[in-house]
């Protein structure tokens, strides 16, 4: 535990190290992030003043920023291990890739936990969210679905880092599958204006299931006993439906460019 500890340690001093390196790339994708939940809350003020609805909106915004960062980082880092050779190093070893790749993901969970206080707290500033915090609801079963989420997206990181290994640049579809979540899912348009084919895409991720227990988290939860209804337990069943795809799919993938001899070839 120890190991896998300084493992997510040593790649989080990474993540850090490229920070200082390329800061100008970070400041900027914080920037972009900052305006695209400025546009979204914009519009979302047009529609409603209630606190309630608004904070339902900026959990949801968190979470599909946690979900593209499952989708679309692991896609980078094995573009980028691959490329500079890492990737085939560590094939190479004795250390466990799916472990390594976990490291990786949580890592760049936590980084990205950083980066998403700071958009919220310039978000707050901007549009006076203060208050949001001070509703009177159940923030430890908000925290439960949150982290049950996160383990969904785990899965998912887990399915996405498999299919870059065999097909290398993977990033176009983990783009228009993380744009599908945010659009077709419930949070930007209203499920019923959703097209039947996305709303069935939507319905396979953890973000829809996720998006539909905190909304009766928000507005029905009050104790511990509340959270346990059929959108969390659909939550948990879709997320360790896609931990157990994720793993399978990273798995085979590593047997099937073992035999084919192209872990790094781009």
């Amino acid at each position: 535990m120890n190991k896998f500890g300084n493992a997510i340690k040593a790649e989080f001093v990474n993540l850090f190290g490229d920070f200082k390196s390329y800061y100008l790339n970070y400041i900027f994708y914080n920037i972009n992030m900052y305006l695209l939940f400025l546009g979204l809350f914009y519009g979302m003020e047009k529609q409603s003043k209630e606190s309630i609805e608004i904070l339902y909106f900026l959990i949801g915004l968190i979470l599909w920023w946690f979900t593209t960062t499952a989708i679309q980082s692991v896609s980078i880092i094995i573009q980028d291990e691959a490329r500079q050779g890492t990737l085939e190093q560590i094939f190479m070893t004795k250390s466990k890739v799916g472990q390594i790749t976990l490291c990786k993901l949580i890592a760049n969970y936590l980084f990205e936990t950083l980066q998403i206080i700071f958009v919220i707290l310039l978000c707050t500033l901007s549009f006076g969210l203060a208050d949001l915090f001070k509703l009177n609801i159940s923030y430890i079963n908000l925290l439960i679905n949150i982290l049950m989420t996160l383990v969904g997206l785990c899965g998912i990181g887990y399915a996405v880092a498999g299919l870059s290994i065999i097909y290398k640049k993977a990033q176009a579809v983990a783009r228009a599958t993380s744009n599908v979540i945010l659009f077709f899912s419930g949070l930007i348009l209203p499920i019923t204006a959703v097209p039947n084919i996305f709303r069935y895409i939507a319905k396979a991720f953890p973000f829809y299931w996720s998006m539909e227990s905190i909304n009766q988290s928000i507005y029905n939860s009050k104790t511990i006993l509340d959270l346990f209804n059929r959108s969390f337990g659909m939550l948990t069943l879709v997320s360790l439906i896609w931990v157990g795809v994720g793993i399978l799919t990273f798995n085979h993938s590593i047997k099937i460019v073992k035999v084919k001899g192209s872990i790094s070839h781009y």
